[in-house]
């Protein structure tokens, strides 16, 4: 029996042992080294900063360990679960790198990838990257990417998408199967036409398609229902559909740097009272018109609004949190007044106080031709008989008023002589009363 209990732990080590050999060397996964060690014979080829990688390299010691790689914490094996390589290639971004997908593939627990700034071109292989289906964060902005490839829209687990400032042309249609996608970074590319497939992304909070060259933006913002952040600026939109006033849970709109006129409702829509989330409104550098709605006032979230460098006029609202903004928000604007930018506005109208029509009604009574005439033949007539009262009944008043006209009289002929010779002088002297 005491033999039999040996065996048996003797068996139970050996299989430890053989366990660690197969997929352990010194805590990472050996296929999962492997393939790392495989990533960086790809770099050799291109160039890379050598001091990056340094750490990679055979008998190196446990491989989640290594620069730029992180493992998880479970008991059974430690699979990487984060590679980041970005700015790897620094002083070597003139060569492009074609990065195998195999190799990535091999990293099947793999929860961030981080590519950037690169000089990545394209893939070899591209279908080893759809194995990756545990992909929550795929970051590849500062390449020279000039197509969405298809796998990155297979991969159905990913939440953010990054692949900004790149040299992308079409707008990818197949974002709509995303339905997990959550953030989407396309700024800083060359895309002149949005997918319309994208409206279908329920799920997604950010979309930044900033600094391209959109011309229009599709209409049926209303499906976003979740969008809480749309970067728009810098494009050459002309026209903005009314249903981007339907996502109540906007909280970030930027359309700056356009070339919009005006919205199909309007300059600035009163609709957008109905983004109550939101909390910043950028539209400037723009080129609209007519006056911003009062109803603006009502978004009480509202903390940054932008408007300068457009054409707008009339009176800008310094009540609630419009009174919080700055000058420079509404400069280059000159037909623009109020408190805010210190001009007074030349319809008579207050700027911090709106006359109510009760108001107005009373105003134009006083202000009637009747009352106003009547006011003035009033005042002449008690002032005028007010004043020959005193005459007719004080002596001393009658007298001392005689002798004063005379003398104004006199000094008045004396100047005219001055000026014009040829009138002959007047003594005018006090006839004995």
């Amino acid at each position: 029996m005491e033999g039999s209990c040996g065996a048996l732990v003797r068996i139970l080590i050996g299989c430890v042992f053989i366990r660690c050999c197969v997929f352990h060397v010194n805590g990472c996964v050996e296929e999962e080294r492997r393939a790392l060690l495989d990533i960086k014979l790809s770099l050799d080829s291109v160039g890379y900063n050598s001091t990056a990688l340094e750490d990679w390299v055979i008998g190196g010691g446990d491989c989640c360990n290594w620069t730029g790689v992180t493992c998880g914490n479970s008991s059974y094996q430690h699979n990487i679960i984060s590679i980041s390589l970005n700015y790897v290639r620094e002083g070597f971004i003139s060569e492009e790198w074609y990065p195998n997908g195999s190799h990535f593939g091999q990293f099947t627990e793999l929860d961030q990838l981080d590519l950037a700034f690169n000089s990545i071109a394209g893939w070899v292989d591209p279908q080893g990257f759809m194995i990756l289906q545990n992909l929550k964060s795929l970051l590849l902005a500062d390449n020279h990417i000039k197509r969405v490839d298809p796998w990155i829209s297979n991969i159905t687990s990913l939440q953010a998408i990054d692949l900004s400032s790149n040299m992308i042309e079409e707008f990818p249609s197949g974002f709509w199967g995303m339905q997990n996608l959550e953030y989407l970074h396309l700024g800083d590319n060359d895309i002149k036409r949005v997918h319309p497939s994208i409206l279908n992304n329920t799920s997604l909070q950010l979309l930044d398609l900033s600094s391209n060259m959109i011309k229009e933006f599709p209409s049926g913002f209303w499906g976003m229902q979740n969008l809480e952040y749309l970067h728009l600026g810098d494009n050459d939109i002309k026209r903005v559909h009314p249903s981007i006033s339907n996502n109540t849970s906007l909280q970030l709109l930027d359309l700056s740097s356009n070339m919009i006129k005006e919205f199909p409702s309007g300059s600035i829509p009163e609709s957008f009272q109905n983004l109550t989330s939101l909390e910043s409104l950028d539209l400037s550098f723009n080129n609209l018109s007519s006056e911003i709605p009062p109803q603006l006032a009502q978004l009480n979230a509202l903390s940054t609004f932008r408007v300068a460098y457009n054409n707008l006029s009339g009176i800008i609202p310094s009540n609630r949190q419009f009174s919080t903004f700055n000058a420079s928000d509404f400069e280059g604007n000159p037909n623009l007044c109020g408190l805010l930018v210190g001009r007074s506005c030349s319809n008579g109208t207050s700027e911090t106080h709106r006359i109510t029509d009760d108001e107005v009604d009373k105003q134009r009574v006083i202000d009637s031709p009747v009352i106003y005439y009547s006011f003035i033949g009033a005042s002449h007539a008690i002032g005028f008989w007010g004043v020959i009262a005193v005459i007719v009944f004080k002596y001393n008043w009658r007298n001392n008023h005689h002798f004063n006209m005379v003398n104004v009289l006199d000094s008045l002929v004396s100047n005219l002589a001055g000026q014009y010779p040829l009138c002959p002088q007047v003594n005018r002297g006090v006839r004995p009363i």
